[in-house]
């Protein structure tokens, strides 16, 4: 696997939610930064050059080799057994026959099992490992951001590793929602109050 693949790979299994995730990532919310307080990088870069990301990709061919091979003698064995099925079949009774395709059939179904099984467990060490490379960067990104003075770090993609909780917004995006929902409730309460009171009035008065 090439650095470019392997960045890319990671890169595309590495949704936004991820970032979401990690408490040292935060999106700048109402107020705007400046090039010059912001860093930019290049995690497509970076993930390759950097030595764990060199690791990752090691471990991550080893892994596949190692499932590669178990697969390929899995593969080789039931092209061994639908042989001798095939040579055998005409000296074989109509039971036997079908005692062997019974039993490569198994054996079919376990190799099938046993590819998703190793596609799962590597989507899963991926997984992992992006999740680990993801909390090095972000921790890098605020050494970073903190050693040159910089409010930010924003990979070119525009996801942003690293904001200063000065130029994070979020309070006042809770307190801005928060008022609306407040402004709709009150208008709601109003507006059913009103139904329910014409609903009184057009109602029929009961005689005493």
């Amino acid at each position: 696997m090439s650095k470019k693949a392997f960045a890319l790979s990671l890169l595309i299994c590495l949704p936004a939610s991820v970032y979401a995730d990690n408490k040292k990532v935060a999106q700048p919310m109402g107020k705007t930064l400046k090039s010059e307080e912001t860093l930019v990088v290049d995690l497509f870069k970076a993930i390759p050059e950097s030595k764990e990301g060199q690791l990752l990709q090691k471990e991550m061919e080893a892994k596949q080799q190692r499932y590669a091979g178990i697969l390929q003698k899995d593969q080789e064995n039931l092209v061994k057994m639908n042989q001798e099925l095939e040579q055998k079949k005409s000296m074989l009774s109509a039971d036997a026959i079908s005692v062997k395709r019974d039993a490569f059939a198994r054996e079919q179904r376990a190799y099938q099992t046993k590819a998703q099984e190793f596609e799962q467990e590597m989507r899963m060490f991926a997984q992992e490992g992006q999740q680990k490379m993801l909390q090095s960067f972000t921790e890098a990104a605020e050494e970073l951001a903190k050693v040159s003075g910089k409010k930010a770090v924003q990979d070119r993609s525009g996801q942003y590793l690293y904001v200063a909780d000065e130029v994070d917004s979020t309070v006042d995006l809770v307190k801005c929602l928060d008022k609306r929902y407040d402004i709709k409730l009150a208008q709601k309460q109003k507006e059913e109050a009103t139904v329910l009171a014409e609903a009184k009035k057009a109602a029929p008065s009961v005689a005493a």
